[in-house]
């Protein structure tokens, strides 16, 4: 009924229809009635309509904060089934549709830093394409960071250099 709910709703359903949508999806992968991927997919889908609603009312500081505790609720049930084949599955496909994204490279690298997949080359496409289209000095660091761990040291020293050039509000 919840899925149904979203199915026709999409973005417009309310915050609480997708925190029991998806605490039902991982319940049922917990209890073996659908596999994990599913739980992904859940994710994938509540987490696009989430951010809608977020930047729907960035003007409402009272329904924003309701958006971002949901988001937590739904990131907090979702952390024990985040594993880094499926997030990379998902969002290789999604980066390879819409590559100069920066919402969706922010989320990309946020998502892949928090659950330690930073060795995957998405990780790296993610924070290379965002930093050329929003550069700053966190990115420069993580690029140089990245190219260090490759021992690619002369591609690692601009990038080394403009993190510590750049101003930092």
């Amino acid at each position: 009924i919840l899925k149904e709910s979203i199915d026709l709703d999409k973005d417009r359903a309310k915050g609480p229809v997708y925190v029991y949508y998806f605490r039902s999806v991982t319940k049922m992968a917990m209890k073996g009635d659908t596999d994990t991927a599913a739980v992904v997919d859940a994710y994938d889908m509540l987490s696009d309509y989430i951010d809608i609603n977020l930047k729907r009312n960035e003007s409402n500081e009272k329904k924003y904060n309701q958006w971002i505790n949901i988001q937590g609720n739904i990131e907090n049930t979702f952390e024990p089934f985040a594993q880094c084949p499926d997030l990379v599955r998902i969002y290789q496909q999604k980066y390879d549709a819409d590559p100069t994204n920066p919402d969706l490279l922010k989320k990309i690298v946020k998502l892949l830093d928090k659950k330690k997949c930073v060795e995957d080359p998405l990780y790296f496409e993610s924070t290379v394409s965002l930093y050329e289209l929003e550069p700053s000095p966190e990115s420069a660091y993580l690029i140089g960071k990245m190219y260090l761990k490759q021992e690619r040291y002369t591609e690692a020293i601009p990038y080394m250099e403009a993190a510590t050039e750049m101003e930092d509000t």
